[in-house]
């Protein structure tokens, strides 16, 4: 009885257990969002940085932003003035870090290319709304 009880929903009860089980890491589960960053020296500690366009990017004048640098770091600046061109905000930077930090980032080169991470969005919405 009881093996014709487990043969007869079985397959059924499994299937609905996996089904809840990945509705369930679809919402817990949160990827970051990135956007990439090429920033240009300028006279230190004004930089000058061009950013990929993108709604979930929200930049405000006076206000803080941390650069990913892709090799090695992260660097943090305020922002000091913002300009939106079709595809990309233009944003002048101020370095909060000290000189050194801001050289041995650009390592003897006048552009640096990094990421911003926006925010994170729950793996259910990657897969289904993009």
């Amino acid at each position: 009885m009881v093996y014709s009880f487990f043969l007869h929903y079985g397959i059924s009860a499994v299937l609905v257990f996996m089904f809840c089980m990945v509705a369930i890491m679809l919402d817990k589960i949160e990827i970051s969002n990135k956007t990439h960053v090429d920033v240009f020296a300028g006279k230190f500690p004004a930089c000058k940085a061009y950013i990929g366009k993108t709604d979930r990017l929200l930049l405000k004048e006076s206000c803080c932003i941390n650069i990913d640098v892709t090799h090695g770091g992260t660097l943090s600046f305020t922002i000091q003035d913002l300009t939106e061109e079709a595809d990309f905000f233009v944003v002048r930077l101020v370095c909060m870090d000290n000189a050194d930090t801001l050289i041995k980032a650009f390592s003897g080169n006048s552009k640096l290319s990094g990421y911003v991470y926006t925010n994170k969005i729950k793996l259910w919405e990657l897969i289904f709304f993009r």
